[in-house]
């Protein structure tokens, strides 16, 4: 059975949800209708959000892409903070000439 994360995935997978504003999303739901998600105050325009009061697919899918967003910004700034540093292999590998 397809759990809700495995259609949130297939929701982002195949661009079905975009980012429009820094804390909004649009989804679209299964019939093409156009939901607004903003997952910052959990809110989803969608009947099963909306109605039942759980978390829907596409609020798990602006999940994804916040957390995916969130990893990349912190992968970028370890990268940056980490330029013109010597990895250590190059120095101990210029320490061993030195000594030869």
């Amino acid at each position: 059975m397809e759990t809700r994360l495995d259609r949130a995935k297939e929701i982002v997978r195949l661009g079905k949800i975009r980012r429009v504003g820094p804390e909004r999303f649009e989804a679209v739901g299964s019939n093409g209708e156009i939901y607004t998600v903003c997952p910052r105050v959990n809110y989803c325009s969608c009947p099963d959000n909306r109605e039942r009061l759980v978390t829907c697919k596409h609020l798990l899918a602006a999940e994804l892409i916040v957390g995916t967003e969130r990893r990349a910004t912190a992968r970028r700034k370890k990268s940056e903070s980490l330029r013109g540093v010597v990895p250590l292999k190059t120095v101990l590998a210029g320490l061993d000439r030195m000594h030869d």
